[in-house]
Order: C-alpha cells, then sequence, then structure tokens
C-alpha cells in the first residue's frame, strides 16, 4: 500500500479508505460534521486524524500490514486520511 510518487494513492490503499470511510462515518458524526462544515486544512486541524486512526484500528476488513503501514509512516498516514477525507466529501457533493 503506497502513496505513488505522482502523489495519487494506490488502488489496495483506495480499497482500504473506502472500509475505513465508511465506518468513519458510521460512528463518528461530530467528525462528519466538521468535515463538511470546515476547508480541509481545518478538518485536518480537528477530530478527523484520529478518527481516521480510530478507524483502522477497529476495522475487521483491515489487515494488520495495512495498519502497520498506516499508522507506522506519518507521510502514508497524511496520504490515506486524505483519501478517506476525500472519499467522505465526495459523498456529499
Amino acid at each position: 500500500m503506497r502513496i505513488h510518487a505522482t502523489g495519487k494513492p494506490s488502488d489496495k490503499l483506495k480499497k482500504a479508505g473506502s472500509a475505513i470511510a465508511d465506518t468513519a462515518e458510521s460512528v463518528n458524526e461530530r467528525v462528519m460534521h466538521q468535515l463538511r462544515s470546515n476547508s480541509p486544512n481545518q478538518a485536518f486541524l480537528g477530530d478527523f486524524p484520529q478518527a481516521v486512526d480510530d478507524a483502522v484500528m477497529s476495522s475487521s476488513e483491515a489487515h494488520q500490514n495495512q495498519m502497520l503501514q498506516i499508522l507506522s509512516n506519518p507521510q502514508v498516514a497524511q496520504g490515506f486520511a486524505r483519501v478517506v477525507f476525500d472519499m467522505l466529501l465526495n459523498k456529499y457533493n
């Protein structure tokens, strides 16, 4: 799972992001309100990054290897959080 040199997420990252977006959306309405009400930069300063980490940790669909890659590499974590962010916002636009 990786962010390509072009800055675009891999298919594995998109698939994992979709599962996490569904989990995050279903359990955290406060974060969803923050996403809908703020710019991406503001949302990333709120509860969103922690909500993504929590969803990754609790998701039965996330494989341990994927969790370790996301949680141990800040660049991958940020790219993954952006994928989830974009997926969630696209549901409402």
